[in-house]
Parts: structure tokens; sequence; C-alpha cells
């Protein structure tokens, strides 16, 4: 499986595309420069000639062989890989024409997720018939949202309390409903794979300002956001956590009164340390009672071990200390862009960089942090990745850290944990 980001080699090579890069490498080499004219007051008839020495002739004529000798090559393969990939392109096709599935990614990790159609409509219909939250509109305010807003945003600037400059950027133009779509909770699977609502707020009336009343629409229908922050808006992560700031500087006292000895939060994660005599209960019921929207579950260790975000924490009954080693969850897929794919080597080394990095920043042990360059050096071949690349990288990683191949005396360790918040 390639996973919807995968990209595929053109059929045809781009010729003037190709040409163009050609000239320019030549430029760049050879520091060759056309002289700057404004070529709109240049004679139609007019030919622009450049003066070049042997040495750039020379290196001009080499190069053409060479893009010639390319191109006839490139245009062979394209050739070769568009027969190739004639049936995947095929069926592709036939599912961008099937209006029965739906074709979606998971909420979690990557993969492809195909749904039927009146299954995820109904899911989706489930979510949005929460009174509490939506409400169904028979109309689009888009267009006097919009108006209102100018409006608005014209007093404010006649006022002082915004300049010319931030009018331009708050003020909304061509704007369009939100649109709502969800994607499965696959790790959930005693409960029917549900949905987690995404909204696409981008180009909306007040995209960046508004905190609340989001409308959008979906499956033709109309609805309207009324409870809790705006979906899809770019202030909603800052207010979520400001909300989150808020619970911890209300609770902190009463918390610590129950048996909490340790609070680490990432987000709406949070990590906790109670006594042994204090039931966790206790203290998950002095958070669910601070606002009715608010519901927190939790997970207790097993064995002296328990996963935290993609961090694996295990008692050590040696040291009395934590150690750590990366986490996934039972939905890794393993997938990754693949080493075939036609995008930049750029991009391939960004999706083994992150994993390594991550390996260097978790591991607490260097058995864990060897265990799971191994698990990435099988990641990346199950995605075709040559072996080499990947020890290269892994190379790069560990000389950046200042960690040593094992063999080695002097190592320097760094290892990064969430945030802790003092009260």
């Amino acid at each position: 499986m390639n996973g919807l980001d995968h990209v595929y080699p053109p059929e045809k090579l781009d010729q003037p595309q190709f040409v163009c890069n050609m000239e320019y490498f030549y430029a760049r080499l050879l520091n060759v420069r056309t002289a700057y004219r404004h070529y709109e007051q240049k004679s139609a008839t007019e030919v622009v000639r450049h003066q070049l020495t042997s040495l750039q002739l020379s290196a001009a004529s080499e190069l053409r062989e060479t893009a010639n000798s390319f191109r006839k090559v490139a245009e062979s393969e394209l050739k070769k890989i568009g027969v190739e990939h004639r049936k995947t392109f095929s069926t592709l096709r036939s599912l961008t024409k099937n209006k029965s599935i739906i074709v979606t990614r998971p909420d979690k990790g990557r993969g492809v997720v195909i749904m039927d159609r009146e299954d995820y409509v109904k899911k989706m219909n489930k979510i949005l018939d929460d009174r509490s939250a939506f409400t169904l509109i028979n109309y689009d305010p888009t267009l006097d949202n919009e108006n209102e807003l100018i409006r608005f945003l014209l007093v404010l600037k006649k006022e002082g309390f915004i300049s010319d400059q931030e009018f331009k950027l708050s003020c909304p133009t061509g704007s369009r409903p939100a649109r709502i779509y969800g994607v499965p909770k696959l790790h959930k699977k005693g409960e029917d794979y549900p949905l987690r609502p995404v909204m696409s707020a981008t180009k909306t009336v007040a995209y960046g300002l508004a905190t609340s009343k989001t409308h959008f629409i979906f499956d033709q229908k109309m609805y309207v956001q009324h409870n809790g922050v705006a979906m899809g808006a770019p202030l909603a992560p800052i207010i979520a956590d400001i909300f989150m700031s808020h619970l911890e500087e209300t609770l902190m006292d009463r918390l610590k009164e129950s048996g909490v000895c340790e609070w680490y939060r990432y987000v709406d994660d949070t990590f906790v340390l109670i006594e042994p005599i204090t039931k966790a209960e206790n203290v998950l019921e002095i958070l669910n009672n601070f606002h009715p929207s608010i519901s927190f579950t939790h997970q207790l260790e097993t064995n002296g071990s328990l996963p935290f975000l993609d961090v694996w924490v295990t008692r050590s009954t040696e040291t009395k200390k934590f150690q750590t080693a990366v986490y996934r969850k039972e939905t890794f897929t393993g997938l990754m862009i693949k080493w075939d794919s036609f995008v930049p080597v750029s991009y391939k080394k960004a999706s083994v960089v992150p994993m390594i990095q991550r390996a260097l920043a978790m591991c607490s042990t260097y058995s864990s942090l060897a265990i799971e360059f191994e698990n990435i050096r099988q990641i990346g071949l199950h995605n075709g990745y040559p072996l080499s690349f990947i020890d290269t990288r892994i190379g790069i990683g560990l000389s950046r850290g200042g960690i040593s191949i094992p063999g080695g005396d002097s190592r320097k360790w760094t290892h990064s944990r969430p945030k802790r918040r003092k009260y």
C-alpha cells in the first residue's frame, strides 16, 4: 500500500520545464548572466546575442549532449513506468467515481480507510444531532455574517482600535461556509470505529478572529456550532490551552490534597503520579466536576509500565527511576513516504530523520535505543528505503547528538520530557 500522499511520476517529460532547468543550471554553473533589459521595449525582430568564451561554448556543447541523452532515456523510462502503473491508475479512477464509498485517512497515523458512504453519513449525523453543540439552520448566513463583520471592523478602525493594515488583514472577502468531515478512530474497535469530526475553516468569514458560532455545511445541510471553541479556527488550540491552564490553577491545591504528587501535561494529555493510598477515581471525580462539557478518562499502569503520548514509561526496579522508550499504538501501520514516490529526496529524509530524533529524545537506555534503531530500519526497508540511506541518517543523528556508537566511553545524552507545571 502506497498511501494517500504517494506521488506517481508523470507519464510524459515536461519539455519546456526541462529546457528551462538546464539553462538555469548552465547559467549558475558558469556564471553566465544575461544583461538585464526591459523586454517589452525590445523590438520583436531583435535577437539577443551572448558573447561566450571558448570554455563556455565547450561546456554548453557537452551539457547539450548530456541533456539530450538524459531526455531520451527519461522519455523511454517514463513510458515503461506509465505502462506498469496503468492498472493502478485505472483502479484509482474507479474508486474516485464510486459514490457509494468514502476514501479517507485514519484519525491517528498514516493509512487508507475505505468506508461505506451510508455508514459514514450515519455516524456523522449522529455527531451533528447533538443539539447541545450544533443546530440545523435552513439558510446560509455567510454573506450576512461577512457584512456584519466588515461593519464592525470599520467602526474599530474609525475609532482607532485597529490600524489600516490590521483592517486589511482582518477584513473578509469571498467567504464561504466551513466544511466538516470525519476521520475514523481505528484504535476504538469496541465502539464500532467512531468518527472524529474535523472542520476545514479556511476562507470562512471570521477565520483567525472568531472564537465561537462557526457555521458549516455537511451533506447539503447547514449547521451552526454554538457550544465550545470554534472548530477549525487557529485560535482553538490556544483557547483550549488557556482553559486547561485555568483548570490546573483552580484545582491544583485540591488535587495535591487528594494525593497527586506530580502533574505533567501536554495539551490535553496528562501524566500524573499519585500516592499509593490514593484512589485514581477520586482524582478523576475532582477533574470531571470542573465543567459539565469536560470529561476526563484515565489509564493505570500495568506491570509497572504506562504509555504516555509516544513514550513508553517503565519503572526501573534497579535504580528506582523511570525508563523511557518509543511507544507506537496498535493501529500503527508503518506506512511512510515510499522510496519510489516521485518527490524530492529531501522529503524522504524528512520521513526518516524525525523518527531518529524521537528515538534519541525518548530512549533513556542504550538497549532501548538500539531496539528503536532496528525498528526504524525495518520500517524503512518495508517502505523501500535502502539500508545504507537509513544507516547514514542514523549516523548523522548520533554524531549531532554527541552519542558514539557502542564501544566508546565519552557519550553525551540529551533526554527531553514534557514540561512540568509548578504551582
